[in-house]
């Protein structure tokens, strides 16, 4: 049964559903670019604040364009690689971008 506020992700042949937040509860600028990726909630998070302070670091907006977008893509690609945590997505994607902190 769809509960409201949940995102569903398609994985593999079966579906799940995770509870990625309620809009009232905290936004999650990531989740436009995760069609076809499934987190844990407590990861997509991660990712969320990692994007945002990453794009205000690079002096991009959050919003669909080529240069968000490539952001996105870096840090879905370190968590799909293992890195987890905030600070260690936002700093190893900042120096993909050769941006330090």
């Amino acid at each position: 049964m769809p509960l409201r506020g949940c995102w569903y992700l398609f994985t593999g042949a079966d579906y799940e559903y995770y509870l990625i937040g309620d809009v009232g509860d905290w936004e999650v600028p990531i989740r436009p670019f995760l069609t076809g990726h499934a987190f844990e909630p407590e990861v997509v998070r991660e990712m969320s604040l990692a994007f945002e302070s990453a794009c205000e670091a690079l002096g991009l907006r959050i919003r669909d364009d080529p240069a968000t977008r490539l952001v996105a893509e870096k840090i879905i690609d370190l968590v799909d690689r293992g890195v987890r945590g905030g600070d260690q997505l936002r700093t190893m994607t900042l120096k993909e971008f050769n941006r330090s902190e």
